[in-house]
């Protein structure tokens, strides 16, 4: 709450939805929201997974089923 009094009380005519609600140390340790992370090394959907191995093998077997 502070930080938006800061911002509009410094340049009144700025728009809410342009006001940061976020000072400049919460800033400095959240990650960019706008840049790949790869946290999971996501490869694609699984189905497009079997799809592209069978493609590339298809004399290969795709799933084996084991007891559990």
């Amino acid at each position: 709450f502070n930080e938006f009094l800061k911002a509009v009380s410094q340049s009144p005519d700025t728009l809410i939805s342009q006001v940061s609600l976020l000072t400049e140390a919460q800033k400095s340790v959240l990650p960019d929201p706008t840049i790949d992370l790869d946290w999971s090394n996501f490869r694609g959907a699984i189905q497009d997974i079997f799809s592209d191995n069978a493609d590339k093998h298809p004399d290969r077997t795709c799933v084996v089923e084991t007891a559990s």
